[in-house]
């Protein structure tokens, strides 16, 4: 048999190389169990394409997933000759068995395994290079079948396709679970399906693997369905139970293998009643017609909550596992879900978090996100809009540093801060992001709103370079204002700026914002001295408030309680129609501090419903 292969390889001697090459390549267990369908993929960005098919033969007793990858440059005969040997391989390891257990020593002959390419009744030909047969319109689309062993399957090219789909690690009952990875190639998520199962029994420890799993009449039944969406949120029944989701990925045009995955863990108990549940009372309805609500909250990045001073020090106070991510977010989630805004800012959000977690469970509830990372650290600041209330023109980021010296709209400001070689290198160092989207209100098309969102640096001794912070964000949002009113004239421009300012009502920041000025003996400029900022005003043309006021706490840790968040709007032109009460003090310290098991930041959330002015 070693012979004869060779002998079959001596024309193509890179076919031989190439038998090496093969690799497991797919990370869930697809169910293609009684899928006469060999899946071809092409990887983009590469010369290389992938095969996944299901192969059942009960004469031969196989039943199993093989996966293939492959160049593209390679010919169709390289290509079936891996097919081939792969096979082969199978099939004689189930005869060695099946004579071994009838005690058949007499009939050692090995599997006769033909595999062939077909278009049609036509054999394609061995000298075809796989890239022109399988991605090319040289042959008709479905006409293209793969023998083998006397055995036909339908050869589908980029059809839909899961790489990849996890579930997570902590799952509580009354908070969204979702697959956190879900990576896909020609797939709309959207048209695809995902259906939920739970164990029918508790804590089941053993199971069969994916790929029996829905063949298996009785195993079905040990797990019934109980929700048919990408979030499912459990509930107090699924205490014990683990979970599974099949998803089938699937486009305008083609349907792609299901996959199937299971929870390592069973759905735990949450923590009870949380108090950002008392507000959502006040949004369980969206906006009404012609207003929208804004919601802005400082989610505490993953990055500084889970260090070892953070869990010792800053937040001794709260359960290590509480402090966790994967604890977090299932809160942080359930709470904006919750609001039912039109615009969301965050802050602290970490770009994972964001692509696994923000855009697609808050996509379900039909927000769009766009995403700003700072320059020096993985968080940064993320705003989501509502398609239906608002179109988007435009969206700019920028990092503030880099702000003041690149644009001619900063060159006072610059000007004073270069006289002080110390003071330049502090705020030009540091990585403090700025994102504005421009949109344009679907009721109200004449009405145009700017929406900043920033989170200005933190330390005690920074009120100056925060107050410098104002200025360069000011004058990065007029520059944008007045460009979008020079290009719709006749429309109204209204600004929104929202965001963790790390400032009391006290500092300048509040001052420039709501009185329109800081003078230049202002005492925040000397916050510290060798810093100290001389002979520089501030000032911004519009009229703005805090629609939330100045609440006593928004940020309330054991060694610092106070206000640092605001949601500023154009007085002018917006109008505050409601906003949602904030935690009491009572509620703030029920264990000891934010965050805790009940909170899942060290802020709370900022909640206000607006409207245009007529």
């Amino acid at each position: 048999m070693v012979f004869l292969r060779f002998k079959y390889f001596a024309n193509d001697f890179r076919c031989l190389q190439n038998l090496m090459s093969f690799r497991f390549i797919h990370k869930n267990k697809l169910n293609m169990s009684g899928s006469k369908t060999a899946y071809v993929h092409l990887i983009t960005g590469s010369d290389k394409f992938k095969v996944s098919f299901q192969y059942i033969n009960e004469s031969v007793n196989v039943n199993r997933q093989f996966n293939f990858e492959r160049r593209s440059e390679e010919t169709i005969q390289c290509f079936l000759a891996r097919v081939t040997v792969n096979l082969e391989k199978i099939v004689d390891i189930k005869l060695k068995k099946k004579r071994k257990k009838e005690q058949n020593d007499e009939d050692k002959k090995v599997a006769n395994v033909v595999v062939q390419l077909f278009s049609g009744e036509d054999t394609v030909p061995d000298s075809e290079l796989c890239k022109d047969v399988f991605f090319t319109n040289k042959y008709p689309f479905g006409s293209l079948k793969l023998k083998m062993m006397g055995i036909d399957y339908n050869v589908a090219i980029n059809s839909p396709w899961i790489d990849q789909m996890t579930l997570p690690t902590s799952i509580m009952a009354g908070f969204p679970v979702y697959t956190n990875c879900f990576e896909t190639k020609y797939t709309d998520k959207s048209l695809s399906s995902f259906i939920w199962m739970k164990s029918r029994n508790k804590s089941v420890d053993k199971v069969s693997s994916p790929s029996q799993k829905s063949s298996n009449k009785e195993d079905l039944n040990n797990w019934p369905v109980v929700g048919e969406s990408f979030v499912y949120i459990p509930a107090t029944a699924d205490i014990g139970h683990k979970l599974r989701l099949e998803c089938t990925p699937k486009n305008a045009t083609a349907v792609g293998p299901p996959v199937l995955c299971e929870t390592n863990t069973v759905v735990e108990a949450g923590p009870g009643y949380c108090p950002f549940e008392n507000r959502h009372a006040y949004t369980c309805q969206s906006s009404s017609h012609q207003r929208f609500r804004v919601v802005s909250y400082n989610i505490l990045a993953d990055v500084y909550s889970s260090t070892s001073f953070a869990q010792s020090e800053l937040f001794g106070y709260c359960p290590t596992y509480a402090l966790n991510i994967d604890y977090r977010k299932q809160l942080i989630l359930k709470e904006l879900l919750g609001y039912n805004a039109d615009l969301v800012c965050l802050q602290e959000v970490e770009t994972k978090l964001f692509e696994s977690d923000l855009v697609p469970v808050l996509g379900e509830q039909g927000l769009v996100g766009v995403h700003a990372k700072k320059s020096t650290i993985r968080e940064g600041v993320s705003t989501f809009y509502s398609p239906s209330k608002f179109k988007l023109l435009d969206t700019q980021e920028v990092i503030l540093g880099e702000e003041l010296v690149n644009k001619s709209y900063c060159s006072r400001i610059l000007a004073t801060v270069e006289k002080n070689t110390q003071l330049k290198e502090r705020i030009t160092g540091l990585g403090t992001t700025a994102l504005a989207l421009t949109l344009e209100n679907n009721e109200k098309p004449g009405e145009i709103l700017v929406v900043g969102n920033t989170h200005f640096y933190f330390h005690p001794d920074a009120d100056h370079i925060r107050l410098l912070q104002g200025g360069i964000l000011i004058a990065f949002l007029s520059d944008i204002v007045d460009s979008i009113k020079a290009k719709n004239p006749g429309k109204n421009v209204s600004l929104l700026c929202c965001g963790d300012f790390n400032s009391v009502p006290e500092c300048g920041i509040y001052k420039l914002m709501t009185e329109n000025h800081v003078p230049a003996d202002f005492v925040d400029w000397r916050s510290k001295p060798e810093e100290e900022v001389k002979e520089l005003s501030l000032s911004q043309p519009y009229k703005m408030q805090s629609a939330c006021g100045t609440p006593k706490y928004t940020n309330f840790t054991v060694g610092f309680a106070d206000c640092l968040d605001y949601i500023y709007y154009q007085t002018d032109r917006l109008k505050v129609e409601a906003v949602v009460p904030l935690p009491s003090e009572e509620e703030l310290r029920q264990h000891t501090a934010i965050p805790s098991v009940v909170f899942p930041s060290d802020h709370v959330a900022l909640i206000a419903d607006l409207c245009w002015l007529p």
